[in-house]
């Protein structure tokens, strides 16, 4: 099963997209998923995920669903002071063009929690071969997180913001992976 889903994982899955070559990178957890819709983005990733790889591109973040959630308002409050514009004017992130950010995520699968039993409610067990997410999140330190780094290294933002304070080792695993156990690179 491992080798059946190795492609995909150590890829650009379950990343929102925008500009790899952005100044600014935007990293959270994991992707948020709206509970009507879990059914059908669980079948849908099944397949994704048996296809394989998804290649990194160059796309425009979309500001303007961003900032149709919770959390996108508070990144794009967060991004106009990064600009050193008025926070209240985190609508004008609307009008940017989008190769601004690179938005992605530590792990591939998206909940509406980081709670396990949401890995059995919808049979991942199954369709990955781990019994655990906890067992699957420990197998994407070892293969997923090498990409990320390497990919950290290619373009070199200037400023990466992770959100989510419980999981700063797997961030710092994530961007700078075998960089922290050498600290001559």
């Amino acid at each position: 099963m491992l080798e059946k889903i190795k492609p995909w994982v150590c890829s650009f899955s379950g990343c929102d997209g925008g500009n790899p070559e952005a100044d600014i990178w935007l990293c959270v957890i994991e992707w948020g998923i709206e509970p009507a819709a879990a059914n059908e983005y669980y079948e849908r990733l099944t397949l994704q995920m048996q296809r394989g790889a998804i290649p990194v591109k160059k796309t425009d973040f979309d500001w303007k669903d961003s900032i149709s959630y919770p959390y996108g308002v508070r990144f794009a409050k967060l991004y106009q002071a990064i600009q050193q514009q008025p926070v209240a004017s985190y609508r004008n992130v609307e009008q940017l063009s989008g190769q601004q950010l690179f938005k992605l995520n530590l792990y591939p699968i998206a909940f509406n929690s980081t709670a396990d039993d949401l890995w059995h409610q919808h049979d991942f067990d199954i369709a990955t071969g781990f019994a655990s997410k906890y067992l699957f999140n420990n197998w994407c330190f070892f293969n997923r997180f090498p990409f990320y780094t390497a990919l950290r290294k290619q373009y070199q933002p200037k400023l990466i913001i992770c959100t989510g304070v419980n999981y700063l080792k797997d961030f710092l695993m994530f961007f700078a992976g075998a960089d922290l156990r050498d600290p001559q690179k």
